[in-house]
C-alpha cells in the first residue's frame, strides 16, 4: 500500500485516472501528467501538459496512453500520445472543435476540417492521423467532400465575404486547385465523370456564379432577388435557387438557362434534391412540397406542424423525411402520405437515412437517436451533455460518424457487418 499528494488533479474529472491493462502503472491528469508504478508508488515519469486534463487511456497493450487535454480558453482540443513506460512523445495533434467532416468513398478514411481551418485526414477505423494542412488556416469550412473516386478531397471555405475552393490529393493532401470568389455561399457537387462543379451566390454582384475549377471554366447568370438557397442537383446538372421572397428558380449548370420557375410561394425554407435528381423537396411557409425537376410540375404538397429544420431522401426507396422541431415524419414522395411521425423529446436537426434505407439518424440538442425506418421503432438514443450538429453514415452503413460540441465520435452500427 502506498500514498501520494497531487495538488493539481481536477476531482470532477473522474476520467483523468486510469490503470495500464498489466496492472503496472498508474496514469493521473491534472495541469500535469503523472505516471507512478503501481508496485510502490514511484513516479515514473512526469509531463507538463499546459492545459487541463479531460482523459487519459492505455492502449489494450499498456505501450501507449493518450490523453486529452484543453486549454485554459477552452478553445482548443489537444491529443496526445506518450510511450507508457518512458513518457517519450509518440504524436501530438491539436485541434479546434471538429465542424466538418466526411467519409471517402471506400469508408476506410474520414476527412475532418475544424473551426480554424485546420484539415486532416484520418483513418476510419482507429482515427489514427495520416496527413494534415494548415492551407485554411482562418476560414470556416463550409464543406467537405471526397470526389466520387477518392482520389481528390474538395473544401469550400468562406471568411465572410470571400469564398475559396481548394482541392487536395486524397492520398498526402497536395494542393490541386484553388479558385477564390467574391461570394455569401456556394454548392458543390460532381459530374457524371467525376468533374467538380461549385456555384457561387455573389450579393454584391447580383450574380450568381457557376464555375468548374478543374476545366478552368465560368458563367455568371444575373440574380438581382436575395438568395436564400441555392443547390446544385447530384450529377450538377441543375441549380436551383430559393429567395427570401418565397420563389424557386432552376436553371441549367451547364449554360446558366432558365429551366423553370414558381413564385409567391411563401417564406422559403429547407431545400434538397433526391438521390436521383428527379424530383427537388422545398419547404415554404408550413408547406412541404415536390417538384419535378424536369419541368417544375408538383407532384404533392402537405402541411406541417412546424418548421422543418432538416430535409433528407432516403437512397433506395421513394421516402422523404422531415425533421421539426420536436418530432420527425416520413412521407412517401411518390404520393405524399405520411409513413411514419415520430414525437422527440429535443431540438432537431441533422437527419440522415442509412446507405440501406433501414435506419434514420436524427440528431440536435443533446444527443442523436437513430429509428427504423419502417415502423419508427428507436433503436439507440445517445445523450451526451452538447449538441450534435452532423451526422453521417459510413458507405456501407457499418459506422456512424456523430459530430458535436464534444468533436468526432464514431459509432458502430449493430447488426452490420463491415
Amino acid at each position: 500500500m502506498w500514498e501520494t499528494a497531487i495538488d493539481d488533479i481536477y476531482d470532477w474529472w473522474s476520467d483523468a485516472l486510469a490503470v495500464s491493462s498489466n496492472g503496472q502503472f498508474l496514469a493521473i491528469g491534472g495541469n500535469h501528467l503523472s505516471v507512478f508504478k503501481v508496485q510502490d508508488g514511484r513516479l515514473a515519469w512526469q509531463e507538463d501538459l499546459n492545459g487541463a486534463t479531460i482523459a487519459v487511456r492505455f492502449s489494450p497493450s499498456a505501450t501507449r496512453l493518450v490523453v486529452l487535454t484543453r486549454t485554459p480558453l477552452n478553445a482548443d482540443a489537444v491529443v496526445s500520445v506518450f510511450d507508457a513506460q518512458t513518457g517519450w512523445p509518440a504524436c501530438k495533434s491539436e485541434h479546434w472543435h471538429v465542424e466538418r467532416a466526411c467519409f471517402s468513398p471506400d469508408g476506410k478514411t474520414v476527412a475532418a476540417a475544424t473551426s480554424s481551418g485546420d484539415l486532416s485526414v484520418h483513418r476510419a477505423e482507429d482515427g489514427s492521423l495520416q496527413w494534415q494542412t494548415g492551407a485554411l488556416y482562418g476560414w470556416r469550412v463550409e464543406t467537405l467532400s471526397f470526389s466520387p473516386d477518392g482520389s481528390r478531397i474538395v473544401a469550400i471555405a468562406s471568411d465572410g465575404d470571400k469564398v475559396r475552393v481548394l482541392v487536395f490529393a486524397a492520398e498526402d493532401g497536395q494542393p490541386l486547385t484553388e479558385t477564390v470568389s467574391d461570394a455569401e455561399s456556394a454548392t458543390l457537387a460532381f459530374g457524371p465523370a467525376g468533374e467538380i462543379v461549385v456555384a457561387f451566390y455573389a450579393r454584391n454582384r447580383s450574380v450568381i456564379r457557376v464555375c468548374y475549377p478543374e476545366a478552368d471554366r465560368a458563367f455568371e447568370v444575373p440574380f438581382e432577388a436575395e438568395v436564400k438557397d441555392l443547390q446544385l442537383s447530384p450529377d450538377a446538372t441543375l441549380l436551383a435557387v430559393t429567395t427570401w421572397s418565397g420563389n424557386i428558380l432552376v436553371y441549367s449548370a451547364r449554360d446558366g438557362r432558365l429551366r423553370w420557375v414558381r413564385v409567391g410561394l411563401g417564406r422559403s425554407g429547407s431545400m434538397t434534391w433526391s438521390p436521383d435528381g428527379t424530383v427537388l423537396a422545398v419547404w415554404n411557409e408550413e408547406r412541404l412540397a415536390l417538384w419535378e425537376s424536369e419541368d417544375g410540375r408538383l407532384r404533392w404538397q402537405v402541411g406541417l406542424e412546424g418548421v422543418p429544420q432538416a430535409l433528407a431522401f432516403s437512397p433506395v426507396s421513394p421516402l422523404v423525411a422531415v425533421a421539426l422541431l420536436d418530432h420527425l415524419q416520413v412521407f412517401d414522395a411518390a404520393k405524399g402520405v405520411s409513413c411514419c411521425d415520430v414525437t422527440l423529446n429535443h431540438i432537431v436537426e441533422p437527419l440522415v437515412f442509412s446507405p440501406d434505407g433501414a435506419r434514420l439518424a436524427v440528431g440536435g440538442i443533446p444527443g442523436f437517436c437513430e429509428f427504423a425506418v419502417r415502423d419508427g421503432r428507436p433503436l439507440r438514443q445517445v445523450k451526451p451533455e452538447s449538441a450534435v450538429y452532423s451526422l453521417s453514415y459510413s458507405p456501407d452503413g457499418s459506422r456512424l460518424m456523430v459530430i458535436g460540441d464534444f468533436g468526432l465520435q464514431m459509432w458502430d452500427v449493430p447488426g452490420v457487418a463491415e
